[in-house]
C-alpha cells in the first residue's frame, strides 16, 4: 500500500491584513472558504494519481486540493481530517496594540 500526503496549497484569500475582532471573523470565514491560489499549483501533476482513493477534510482549499492532483472530488470528505482551527477569540477587549481575552 503506498500512502501520500498533500498538503494544500497557499488559499486564494491569503493574506495579512491588521483587522478588528469583526473583521477578523470574516477573515476566518474568508480563509475556509477559499479554493487554492492560481500561483501555488503544480505545474506538472502525474496522471498516476487518478487512480487513487483519496480523502480531504471539508474545507474547500482541501477538497479542491485533491481535486487538483487526483482530478476528482475525494472519496472521503469528514471535518475529521482537518488542521488545526484558526479560533474565534470572543470576547475581546483592545489592550495596546493587541487582541487579547477579556478577563470577566
Amino acid at each position: 500500500m503506498e500512502i501520500i500526503l498533500i498538503r494544500h496549497g497557499k488559499p486564494a484569500s491569503a493574506n495579512n491584513p491588521k483587522v478588528g475582532a469583526a473583521q477578523y471573523a470574516k477573515w476566518i470565514r474568508r480563509y475556509n472558504a477559499s479554493n487554492v491560489s492560481i500561483d501555488s499549483r503544480p505545474k506538472v501533476i502525474n496522471d498516476h494519481y487518478k487512480s487513487f482513493y483519496s480523502l480531504s477534510s471539508d474545507l474547500n482549499r482541501a477538497i479542491h486540493s485533491a481535486n487538483i492532483y487526483s482530478g476528482k472530488h475525494p472519496e472521503e470528505v469528514d471535518k475529521l481530517y482537518r488542521e488545526m482551527e484558526i479560533q474565534i477569540p470572543v470576547p475581546l477587549e483592545h489592550v495596546g496594540f493587541s487582541w487579547n481575552y477579556k478577563r470577566l
